[in-house]
């Protein structure tokens, strides 16, 4: 997917890889996390029916990020009228029985994404869902910020869930600290070369958050509904990661709501964070992001 600015031709979203997107070659060898990250081109994924591993649900074993951006999606119609355009896609995930439908439109710079997830079994089904955004080198950087209400919970995960050069722990917006010591301000992530760094902020007690784009002209806001994704979740990369699977070639953030923590769905579950559709019920989640190209300032 691209998120791109007619009036200025930048795409805002990154992307790697690019033949991936059509040809899907077999991996190596499988890599412990799942297939997701072999696939990963960058852009805007679902993150559907787990997010974090390992991941069971009801004895299917899943691996990062579920399976929901690993499957074809079916396009089922395309809408024209004089302000708006529109698509509809579905997809009917594998190892659990859960539909999505989505209908994404686009209206003057805004675009929104509705998804209804329906459980098509009689089972009880707990899930996790969250947006994948990455954005580029537009968005990430120096000089750009993410705006934020001040003191959102920030929490660092450690262990197996722990990345980059963040120290673990739970901090409130935008600073948090380095590994090695010294305060990290967040909110201008791209202004700290050569480091990586992942987490998940709030709860949100409303869903938005607006990205400043440095000296790119173009500002983004993004609004969604708290109630369905109470967090966000927040990664950056300033050529940083010098290993696998970015080897230090990326400049990236990552702005993603999502309905938990960085947490595997057993985490989610203990804690109360999952979601959950009894038999036949469906789910209603709801974002829009606009891109503007930003007001000039007169003196």
């Amino acid at each position: 997917m691209e998120l791109r600015h007619k009036g200025t031709d930048l795409d805002v979203l990154w992307h790697g890889h690019q033949d991936i997107r059509r040809n899907r070659p077999a991996p190596s060898s499988e890599y412990g996390t799942g297939g997701w990250i072999d696939s990963f081109a960058g852009g805007w994924q679902t993150v559907l029916p787990t997010a974090q591993f390992p991941a069971r649900i009801g004895g299917a074993a899943f691996g990062l990020h579920g399976e929901a951006a690993l499957l074809p999606w079916n396009l089922e119609s395309v809408e024209e009228a004089d302000a708006e355009v529109g698509v509809h896609m579905s997809v009917q995930l594998r190892r659990v029985p859960l539909q999505v439908t989505r209908r994404v439109t686009i209206e003057g710079a805004i675009v929104t994404i509705r998804d209804v997830i329906t459980n098509l079994s009689m089972t009880g089904l707990p899930f996790q869902f969250g947006h994948h955004i990455v954005f580029g080198e537009v968005v990430a950087r120096p000089g750009s910020t993410i705006q934020l209400a001040h003191g959102l919970h920030i929490e660092i995960p450690g262990g197996e869930g722990s990345y980059g050069d963040v120290e673990p722990g739970g901090y409130g917006w935008p600073f948090v600290r380095a590994n090695d010591g010294s305060e990290l301000d967040l909110s201008r992530p791209g202004d700290h070369e050569g480091l990586t760094g992942a987490g998940a902020i709030g709860p949100f007690e409303t869903g938005s958050a607006s990205l400043v784009c440095g000296d790119s002209g173009l500002d983004i806001s993004l609004a969604w509904d708290q109630t369905a994704l109470p967090f966000a979740w927040i990664w950056f990369s300033n050529e940083g990661c010098r290993e696998w699977p970015l080897w230090g070639r990326a400049r990236l953030l990552g702005f993603e709501p999502f309905n938990s923590r960085v947490e595997s769905i057993q985490e989610a579950r203990e804690h109360g964070r999952a979601r959950f559709l009894a038999g036949g019920e469906s789910a209603v989640v709801e974002i829009a992001v606009t891109v503007k190209e930003r007001m000039a300032e007169h003196g």
